[in-house]
């Protein structure tokens, strides 16, 4: 029998990680912190990297004063928020500081306030996007592109949320939400390109765990019932074990073969959704539901009518007269498609995008000589809050309401390798896809609630963000599209 410090690196090697140099970004403070105190005592460099150099130097201080061989930190500053430039000489300088960087764990976001989809700013939405989805792609970007030079290989490790899962949002948190999203989808497609370099990308998810986001949150009385009443394994996480034992795995080459998933840590919390599965009858519907709204259910057999009032009867959504509807990237394409059905099923459209002398055209299609119900609405999705919140009024003053709201508009974008997408293209897909469908939608909404009248949004979003639906160079449509999905889940909650 060996002695046990033998025993325990045997059956878990990832306990000592020798060698291995990691970045952390978010490095000042919370789990950042805590991840490289962690791994510098498994053996690893660590090279810190953040905004407050300050910290990061007492952070260091505290590494390389422990005196362990083989270790120690080196503290680089960066602004995960930053254009492209700078965020590129950040990370040369962190390669430089050991030669080499063997694993990423991009940590740096922001929560940003609770508020209402209706009320939260342009300015605090562009602010979580470009720290949590678009920082995190462009550190990452950079640091492989060094990998896949040095043909060394690597680890990216990419902290996402469990707001970010299905079943997981939560009121107050749209931005973040939806950022988080697109950190999961950013990392499975990112494992999908990447993996040719010997390059593996994965997600943690955590759940409520102390840090400088949740610190103001953790100090509140009621919260260790609220977790033992929600969380099936009775109490809220701490990042030593519960996190820091996952990372160090997934840095050790015993996880060599793992690359693309999503690693959820908290305690079962995002499982109390399947309580929920209580309150629907073994034919799946809601308990409670009046079976006379099924079309196809009747208790009184049904004298046949022609097969207009039959099918009006089985298909009662074929007939919309008096509903007005508004669709975006309405100028061709699926949008075009939507506008011309809908009107023949007697909606009044409002026609909306860029293309004017396209929309005065579809009109002209729709309208016939002396009934007008279709007009065209200018309107660009990609463009800031006020003509975007300009255009809407247009078209809810087009017809004095707006039933539904079609978000149609949208943009594919080139098909470029993680490595090689511009941050232009990166911002236009995001801008175009995603912050376009929020703030349309946001503006559209205002005017729904404030006319109390009852609306549907529906937001157009695309396969490729469905899980096990990726396609090679399709990053930035595949993470707006897949955030687009936890956006439209987070409007319902609200």
């Amino acid at each position: 029998m060996a002695d046990d410090q033998t025993v325990f690196s045997t059956l878990v090697p990832w306990a000592e990680l020798s060698g291995k140099v990691v970045m952390v970004t978010g490095a000042s403070s919370g789990l950042g912190r805590e991840f490289c105190l962690d791994l510098a005592k498994a053996g690893c460099k660590i090279v810190a990297a953040a905004r407050r150099v300050d910290r990061l130097v007492s952070l260091c201080d505290e590494i390389n004063g422990a005196g362990a061989e083989n270790v120690g930190a080196a503290a680089v500053e960066l602004d995960v928020a930053a254009k492209g430039p700078a965020i590129e000489a950040s990370v040369k300088k962190a390669w430089d500081g050991f030669g080499r960087i063997d694993c990423l764990i991009n940590n740096a976001g922001v929560r940003g306030n609770v508020l209402s989809p209706l009320d939260l700013p342009e300015e605090e939405w562009e602010s979580t996007m470009r720290t949590n989805l678009t920082g995190t792609w462009l550190v990452s970007k950079y640091v492989c592109k060094h990998m896949r030079d040095a043909k060394i290989g690597g680890s990216i490790i990419n902290i996402s949320s469990t707001a970010g899962l299905d079943r997981g949002q939560q009121p107050g948190a749209l931005a973040y939400a939806s950022s988080k999203t697109g950190v999961v989808t950013l990392s499975k497609v990112m494992a999908m390109e990447l993996g040719m370099y010997k390059i593996r990308v994965n997600s943690i998810n955590p759940g409520l765990f102390n840090s400088e986001i949740t610190e103001r949150l953790m100090k509140k009385p009621w919260l260790s019932n609220y977790g033992r009443r929600t969380i099936p394994l009775g109490t809220n996480g701490t990042t030593d074990p519960a996190l820091t034992s996952l990372v160090r795995y997934l840095i050790h080459d015993s996880s060599e073969y793992i690359t693309g998933n999503t690693f959820i840590v908290d305690g079962g919390h995002t499982l109390t959704g399947a309580s929920e599965m209580g309150k629907f009858d073994v034919n799946g519907l809601p308990l409670g539901l009046n079976v006379n709204m099924n079309p196809l259910h009747s208790s009184k057999s049904q004298t046949m009518a022609d097969d207009k009032t039959v099918f009006s009867n089985l298909v009662p959504w074929d007939e919309l007269s008096g509903k007005v509807v508004m669709v975006t990237g309405a100028s061709s394409g699926i949008g075009w498609e939507f506008c011309i059905n809908l009107a023949k099923a007697g909606c009044k459209i409002v026609a909306a995008a860029r293309r004017v002398d396209r929309l005065v055209s579809l009109c002209d299609k729709i309208n016939g000589a002396d009934n007008v119900v279709a007009m065209a609405v200018e309107l660009d999705v990609a463009a800031k809050g006020p003509a975007i919140e300009a255009s809407v009024k247009k078209a809810w003053d087009a017809f004095g309401r707006i039933d539904c709201l079609i978000n149609n508009a949208g943009v594919r974008g080139t098909v470029s390798s993680p490595l090689e997408l511009s941050e232009k293209e990166w911002d236009n897909t995001m801008r175009t896809n995603l912050t376009g469908t929020w703030l349309v939608s946001k503006y559209v909404c205002k005017h729904m609630r404030d006319a109390n009248i009852r609306g549907s949004v529906i937001n157009i979003s695309s396969t490729v963000a469905v899980d096990r639906v990726y396609q090679p160079g399709a990053l930035a449509y595949a993470s707006s599209k897949a955030a687009v999905v936890t956006l439209t889940k987070l409007n319902i909650i609200i």
